[in-house]
């Protein structure tokens, strides 16, 4: 989608050099008599390139006529819109570059990789896993690194949810008290539907977390239950689980 983008606005700047050259390359060969003529258009082109990356990059922030076209927006890798500094970085690094580091379409640009940005369109499905094969990941506390898929974590409940406290009674993934400071006994639970992943606060029947639950380190209301949707970072409490699609 991005290739395409990019291969529609250079096909507007060629059209635009195609139409300017004519007025501009005789002055330009006038100028530097021993520079081909080809090679002065080439060069025209590349300035056009680098003024247009200039308004479009930094100017405006990733819009471009090709990426309007077809819907893209830059946004962070859970989906969220990006800061202005964020588009500011990627910017500069592309035109300090000259975009070289974007020029292989297999892998992202070099400046969007240091930048974070992912590039989402509308129109393009999402590239994930099936559910189950999502894993959860424990990011500090007594179980730091410990990881599990959704599918292996459900085979073990009795229904559709993957429970997180103290209790061990009722947790699926217990959690003990010791370093894992602001677990409640029943804190959370994950509810795995047909139409996605939601996280509940509380234990499902009135009684919410002492010290709450989160996404991406929003904290949900009193035993709200709220959609996952792109979230990375699941909060229960102190303790931090990172979802791996």
């Amino acid at each position: 989608m991005l290739l395409a983008a990019s291969l529609m606005d250079i096909s507007v700047l060629l059209f635009i050099t195609v139409l300017v050259s004519e007025h501009v390359t005789p002055a330009l060969n006038t100028a530097f008599p021993m520079v081909p003529p080809i090679l002065t258009s080439a060069v025209f082109f590349a300035m056009l390139l680098y003024i247009y990356w200039i308004i479009t990059e930094l100017l405006l922030g990733g819009v471009s006529l090709g990426r309007v076209v077809l819907g893209l927006s830059p946004r962070s890798q859970t989906g969220k819109p990006l800061a202005r500094s964020k588009l500011v970085t990627r910017a500069l690094r592309k035109l300090l570059s000259f975009g070289l580091s974007g020029l292989n379409p297999a892998r992202p640009a070099g400046y969007d990789a240091a930048a974070g940005v992912v590039w989402f369109a509308p129109i393009a499905p999402p590239i994930t896993r099936p559910l189950g094969q999502w894993k959860l990941q424990f990011l500090n506390g007594a179980l730091s690194g410990k990881a599990a898929t959704l599918s292996t974590l459900l085979a073990t409940a009795s229904d559709d949810q993957i429970r997180f406290g103290r209790d061990r009674n009722w947790a699926g993934f217990a959690i003990d008290k010791d370093g894992q400071k602001g677990v409640s006994s029943q804190h959370c639970s994950l509810i795995v539907k047909p139409d996605g992943l939601f996280l509940r606060d509380g234990n499902g029947q009135g009684k919410p977390s002492t010290h709450g639950s989160f996404l991406d380190g929003e904290k949900l209301a009193p035993n709200e239950t709220r959609p996952v949707g792109t979230a990375e970072i699941i909060g229960v409490g102190g303790v931090k689980i990172r979802i791996i699609r």
